[in-house]
């Protein structure tokens, strides 16, 4: 073994314009990929950092035949607890900036207030002190969970334990630091935005009086309810909160409610354009390994003498093919390298341009599994790009002991394989174009999506 791949490094040294054409096309080709899969573990297959989180839904209230979701008031959110018996549990959350730090140099965070059982329902400890009780949510306690972000930034440290801070000029005394990996509200969720910072509710009577519709509800489901069950109870709630409304809004308004998977919420929108993104960068990797294996083939062809000669003296085929082989796998490593360094440019590039249309985005990188997936993508590459010239080489060069030039050049007979290939070429290269067509007019859709009002002159601060 080690043998070959002397020899695989002395044949690529030779000739080495051939070998950087083929390690910049696998380069490419294996970057775009690995840059593609990183998004796609981020946003589709990563971790929520919550317990079952296949079990968590998310109840909105919705007008009905009119587009668009409603919150919830803290009144609507008091009964649905009381009626929704398909859920284990149920907890509200409304988000909102905040000034932290006193004047004149305040700076912004956002804050999240949320009923006492939410961290039970995401099943997440702080990695310091402990979460919110309904004593605290009761009492008003003036408490809050900050980030390990926002402890280190108050800080320096994490030690930011029973410290005071200062939020819209009421200080706060910190009882938890949340682990790095949580991320509540996640992104994506209409009306909510991902929280520094986490305190209590605290429903006070005039809040509970106010049609203020700015929670968003979520439901841990029994273990044994569909969703079809929460969506029956959760319209039939929304029913009986409808029917309290005054006259004047029934007239307006006709309430009705639909619950929602999470990650169905989150992630609705982006598995198109990822999986759209990833059919393309395949097309891409496919049209590289046809133009690395016609480089190969020609390589390949140039060597029948030596390879008539390996025959000659006994060579078995295998060996040969190996040979061949293990040269082909050595240029895509080194391809597999660069596109890993192309893949983080690439990235960067992807989650600066799409950061608000795909959730979860900005915590994609170049990680373990990415390196292990351009492994895997730089040795399976190298394999099916040399496959097929290094048997059909091998073939002609045992056949071809004695022959000259001009007539192993005819056995290897390369025009063919060659045609094949470029047709090969032009199928895929329509494909990703096409692709690339649907997933520009995809994208472009997200972004302008009708919000259900004129937005011309119409700005906000």
């Amino acid at each position: 073994m080690r043998q070959a791949f002397i020899q695989a490094a002395r044949q690529v040294w030779r000739r080495r314009s051939l070998s950087l054409a083929v390690i910049a096309i696998m380069a490419v080709s294996i970057g775009s990929c690995v840059a593609i899969f990183s998004m796609v573990k981020a946003v589709l297959l990563d971790d929520w950092g919550y317990a079952d989180p296949d079990r968590i839904a998310i109840v909105w209230h919705a007008r009905q035949n009119v587009p668009g979701v409603v919150g919830m008031s803290p009144a609507d959110y008091q009964s649905h607890r009381a009626t929704l018996t398909s859920a284990e549990t149920i907890a509200a959350v409304s988000t909102r900036g905040m000034n932290l730090g006193a004047a004149p140099t305040p700076s912004r965070v956002t804050c999240a207030r949320m009923t006492p059982d939410m961290f039970p329902l995401l099943g997440v400890r702080p990695m310091q002190g402990r979460w919110m009780t309904a004593d605290d949510d009761r009492a008003g306690a003036k408490v809050v969970v900050v980030s390990i972000a926002l402890a280190r930034q108050l800080t320096g440290s994490l030690n930011a334990i029973d410290r005071d801070i200062n939020l819209d000029g009421t200080a706060h005394r910190v009882i938890g630091v949340m682990p790095e990996s949580f991320v509540f509200p996640p992104e994506g969720i209409q009306g909510l935005a991902s929280a520094d910072c986490w305190l209590p509710a605290s429903f006070t009577p005039a809040e509970l009086a106010m049609p203020a519709f700015n929670y968003v509800l979520f439901a841990r489901l029994k273990s044994s309810v569909s969703m079809a069950q929460v969506n029956a109870e959760a319209h039939a709630g929304a029913q009986r909160i409808w029917s309290t409304y005054p006259a004047a809004v029934q007239s307006q308004i006709n309430l009705t409610a639909h619950a929602v998977a999470l990650s169905e919420q989150v992630l609705a929108r982006s598995r198109t354009p990822l999986m759209l993104f990833a059919g393309a960068v395949l097309g891409l990797l496919l049209i590289g390994c046809a133009n690395v294996s016609n480089l190969m083939l020609t390589a390949f062809e140039s060597r029948h003498t030596e390879l008539s000669v390996r025959a000659s003296l006994g060579a078995p085929r295998w060996t040969i093919v190996a040979q061949l082989l293990t040269e082909s796998v050595l240029l895509s490593v080194a391809g597999g390298v660069g596109g890993v360094v192309i893949a983080a440019g690439l990235l960067s590039v992807m989650i600066a341009a799409n950061a608000s249309a795909f959730p979860r985005l900005a915590g994609a990188e170049i990680d373990l599994a990415a390196l292990a997936f351009a492994v895997g993508c730089g040795a399976i590459t190298g394999v099916i790009a040399a496959l097929l010239p290094a048997v059909r080489t091998s073939k002609a060069g045992t056949r071809l002991q004695g022959s000259g030039p001009r007539v192993a050049a005819r056995a290897f007979g390369g025009t063919p394989w060659r045609r094949g290939l470029i047709a090969f070429e032009l199928a895929l290269a329509v494909v990703v174009l096409i692709l690339a067509g649907v997933l520009f007019r995809s994208v472009a859709s997200l972004n302008r999506v009708e919000p259900g009002f004129v937005t011309k002159n119409l700005h906000t601060f």
